[in-house]
C-alpha cells in the first residue's frame, strides 16, 4: 500500500514523495518516512485526496491504509473528484519525470522491497493485459486505449495523447 502512496503522490504533484538528485538521499529520506507536501502544489487538491495520500504513506504499517479502507476512501469513491485532481501542469511534469529506464528501475526496487508476492501477481497480470504484442513493454496506444476504456475525461485524455505525439 506504502508503494502506492508513493504512485498517487507522483500522479498528483508530477514528482516523487522523497526527491533528491542523490539516490543515497532518497534511500535515507525513505528509511526516515518523513514525506514533504508543498503548498504550492497541495493546496490546490482536495482534502481528501491529501488524505489518502497522506494514509498511504504513513510509515508505520498499523498506522497505513489497508487495501480494503483504500478502495472506500471516499477519494476514490468519488470519481469527479479525482479525474479533477491531475491538472495539465501535473501530466507536463510527468512526461519529463526522468529517464524511463531510470524510473522503471526505481519502481521495480521499490515493489521488490515492499511488495507481497501475491500483490506482484496481481500487477504482473496487469501488465501483461496492457502488454498486447507480449513484448514485455506496454506502449502508450495501449493504456490510452485502456484510458478510453474506463472512461477517463476526455479533455485530459487529449492532454496524454498530445504528450505522446509530441514525443515521437
Amino acid at each position: 500500500m506504502w508503494s502506492i502512496g508513493v504512485i498517487t503522490y507522483i500522479l498528483l504533484v508530477g514528482y516523487p514523495p522523497f526527491n533528491s538528485k542523490n539516490i543515497k538521499t532518497i534511500y535515507d529520506k525513505i528509511r526516515i518516512g518523513t514525506v514533504e507536501y508543498y503548498e504550492a502544489e497541495w493546496s490546490v487538491l482536495s482534502t481528501e485526496a491529501l488524505d489518502f495520500t497522506n494514509k498511504l504513506l504513513q510509515k508505520n504499517v498499523k498506522r497505513r491504509l489497508t487495501p480494503a479502507k483504500a478502495l472506500r476512501h471516499p477519494w476514490i469513491l468519488n470519481k469527479e473528484s479525482f479525474e479533477a485532481e491531475i491538472s495539465p501542469k501535473v501530466l507536463k511534469r510527468l512526461a519529463n519525470f526522468r529517464s524511463p529506464a531510470k524510473l522503471k528501475k526505481e519502481i521495480f526496487h521499490v515493489l521488490a522491497s515492499n511488495v507481497k508476492s501475491e500483490t506482484i501477481n496481481q500487477l504482473n497480470a496487469y501488465f501483461n493485459s496492457l502488454d498486447k504484442d507480449k513484448t514485455g513493454m506496454i506502449k502508450i496506444e495501449h493504456v490510452l486505449k485502456k484510458f478510453e476504456e474506463m472512461k477517463f475525461q476526455s479533455s485530459r485524455l487529449q492532454i496524454l495523447k498530445g504528450l505522446y505525439d509530441k514525443s515521437k
